[in-house]
């Protein structure tokens, strides 16, 4: 089997945190041991990409969103993410059924994201003009219904709708600009 892992794969913990995290839990999420996600982690605090506090003999992290390429590498992050995510065959089909639909921005968040099998529906959402009908057809075809959010523009998400999408989610379409809406 092919490790899933590359050394972007090692930011993915600090995504939209806006604390610092203790290296044990980023080991933790990702599944590596503290030697190995440390010495990544220092090349990218090296880079400018995150920023490292010591607190007693702990080690905390988190992105450094002043760096001029932090939606660059964040994109990095979420695309890698929507890559190995599409090895499970519903969510490679949701996903390429979804796009075909270019000029929107996608969010697939929710349980879905972390198991598309026992998640009951899909929660999406999207952004500009769509045909909602189509949309939701697409779900019939996976056989999980889709509850749809659609918006015309990111201003019209609540506050509370934002903070659940942060915690699990998939950007789809309109990456750079969901980032900068996140961040």
């Amino acid at each position: 089997m092919v490790e899933k892992i590359t050394k972007w794969s090692y930011l993915e913990p600090l995504l939209f945190k806006r604390d610092f995290i203790h290296l044990a839990e980023i080991s933790k999420k990702i599944g590596k041991n503290h030697s190995v996600v440390r010495k990544y982690l220092n090349y990218f605090e090296e880079q400018g990409i995150i920023k490292k506090k010591k607190l007693g003999r702990m080690s905390l992290y988190k992105f450094n969103l002043e760096n001029f390429l932090i939606i660059e590498v964040i994109s990095l992050v979420e695309k890698e993410r929507v890559v190995f995510s599409a090895e499970d065959l519903i969510l490679r089909e949701l996903i390429g059924a979804l796009q075909a639909f270019i000029n929107l921005k996608i969010v697939l968040f929710g349980s879905f994201v972390e198991n598309p099998r026992k998640a009951k529906d899909i929660d999406l959402l999207v952004v500009g003009k769509c045909d909602e009908e189509s949309i939701k057809n697409i779900g019939k075809k996976i056989g999980k219904k889709i509850h749809l959010i659609a918006v015309k523009n990111l201003g019209e998400v609540s506050d509370s709708l934002k903070e659940e999408i942060k915690g699990k989610h998939l950007i789809l379409n309109g990456v750079e600009e969901i980032i900068k809406w996140l961040i």
